[in-house]
């Protein structure tokens, strides 16, 4: 006699495999389905189990921790708190021995035991009690108005006596416009007697850089008018036998070097500033390096990123390659990224013109952040460029230095004859315009043209007035040569 069927619910008789005729066809279909793809038993095992097996695990969890959350809160009631060890520190016959001889146990009641049992009633069944948010950064916002302008001594840090400087940033950042600031204010301390400018033509000549203005015609050197290796280390050569020279029989800075706009030539090796890092206590030589960009760790630049005394910062994007690329900051601080990057957004602004300096010599001291990291805020009085007076020394510098049969010297010479005759045009209006003022304003009854001449006046006809200098300039350049300030090109000291 046929069985009914075993599946739940069923009723009919029994077809085949103790199923009726429906659930044996359903059985049947997915065991072809199976044959057809095995994986397909697979996943289906797998959907069955997981949530089962989780299931079982998060029960087992939760059992445990109500158990343990149980135990806590009945401790918490009679006021004491679990000890923040293991089981081994707590056994330790040295931190037995220690804790005996401080008077500190493991487990302590609290001063107030009311205040625990209140705090502790408040929290639900299972929840842990969470410890109050440690800062993680010593510092705090600063409002910019109440940061200072810096003063140059924070570059002194070491015994030296000498300085030098890598100014990081992207452009427009204000590199050139800190470099400007820092120039000034350490000529002043200073007073030096000689500069060198290493930079492109195009940037010098280019009015919007006002890092420019501070060297004349007669102190800049163009790197990209060299192109023959040996003329680049001719140069290098010459610069450290002349600031050598001017060293010679002083105690006191001499001399300036500034690097600007030159970050390609410094990562392909042609521009080799090792010398000036390593010896400018000899040379009496303080350096700054106006770099776009992080300077990567790549051997061209090792000198470079080892012997820099000061970093000056002027976005924050570069203090996580600083922390772990680097050994410019304290090493206490090489695994706390996030702490130096928050201390330096306290204070960083390019808005404000407020940059970070990093004094080198403080972080291998093993310093606090705020100690060795700190502010440095710059501000320009009169930021205009003057490519005939600069700012240092009145000497023709780089002119003793180039070689006058190369390229370079050409285009500074033909350079200097049209800033000389466009300086002297300019002159000639200005005298100009100065006696049609002072008629206008002697006259009883001036005419109304006349009348309305002013110092707007005399500030548009300026430009007029270098246009044409300049344009007169190139036509009689060759007839005018043996006017330039160089009094003859075999003399060593020519100057402009």
């Amino acid at each position: 006699m046929p069985g009914i069927c075993e599946e739940t619910g069923c009723d009919e008789d029994v077809f085949r495999s103790k199923l009726c005729v429906e659930h044996y066809r359903i059985q049947d279909a997915k065991r072809k389905k199976i044959k057809r793809n095995p994986a397909q038993k697979i996943m289906e095992t797998a959907e069955n189990l997981i949530p089962t097996e989780m299931a079982k695990a998060t029960l087992q969890y939760a059992r445990h921790r109500a158990i343990e959350v149980g135990v806590e809160h009945t401790a918490n009631l009679f006021g004491y708190v679990r000890p923040q060890q293991t089981l081994w520190e707590l056994l330790n016959p040295v931190n037995v021995l220690r804790r005996w001889l401080v008077g500190n146990k493991a487990i302590t009641a609290p001063p107030n035991p009311t205040a625990r049992f209140e705090t502790s009633s408040t929290l639900q069944y299972g929840q842990q009690q969470t410890p109050p948010a440690t800062p993680t950064s010593p510092s705090t916002q600063q409002d910019p108005n109440t940061i200072p302008l810096s003063s140059v001594e924070d570059l002194y840090s070491d015994d030296s006596g000498i300085m030098s400087l890598l100014i990081l940033g992207q452009p427009r950042d204000g590199k050139s416009y800190s470099a400007r600031f820092l120039v000034e204010q350490l000529n002043q301390r200073n007073q030096y007697k000689h500069l060198i400018l290493i930079t492109k033509k195009s940037s010098y000549l280019n009015s919007l850089n006002v890092i420019s203005g501070v060297a004349r015609i007669n102190q800049v050197i163009w790197w990209d008018c060299t192109e023959k290796k040996a003329e680049k280390q001719a140069l290098i050569n010459g610069i450290l036998k002349k600031c050598g020279e001017w060293a010679s029989g002083t105690t006191e800075q001499q001399t300036l070097v500034v690097i600007d706009d030159m970050t390609d030539a410094l990562r392909a090796g042609e521009l080799s500033l090792q010398s000036l890092l390593t010896d400018g206590s000899h040379l009496r030589t303080d350096l700054i390096v106006i770099y776009h960009g992080f300077p990567p760790a790549i051997p061209t630049l090792r000198s470079l990123r080892d012997n820099i005394k000061n970093v000056l910062l002027t976005r924050t994007d570069f203090v996580p390659d600083i922390v772990d690329k680097t050994n410019w900051i304290s090493p206490a601080d090489r695994r706390n990224t996030r702490m130096v990057e928050e201390h330096a957004q306290c204070f960083i602004s390019t808005k404000n013109r407020i940059q970070g300096l990093i004094k080198r010599s403080l972080a291998d001291e093993g310093r606090p952040t705020s100690e060795y990291f700190v502010p440095f805020k710059v501000s320009l009085i009169n930021p205009q460029n003057d490519l005939m007076g600069g700012l240092i020394g009145s000497e023709a510098d780089t002119f003793q230095i180039i070689n006058r049969s190369t390229q370079l010297w050409k285009e500074i010479k033909n350079e200097a004859i049209l800033l000389q005759k466009q300086g002297q045009q300019i002159r000639q209006r200005q005298e100009e315009l100065e006696k049609e003022m002072m008629k206008a304003f002697a006259s009883p009854s001036p005419s109304p043209k006349v009348g309305l001449l002013s110092m707007q006046t005399l500030e548009d006809a300026l430009p007029s007035s270098k246009a044409c200098a300049y344009e007169e300039a190139k036509e009689d350049e060759e007839e005018t040569d043996d006017e330039l300030i160089v009094e003859s090109e075999d003399e060593d000291d020519d100057s402009v």
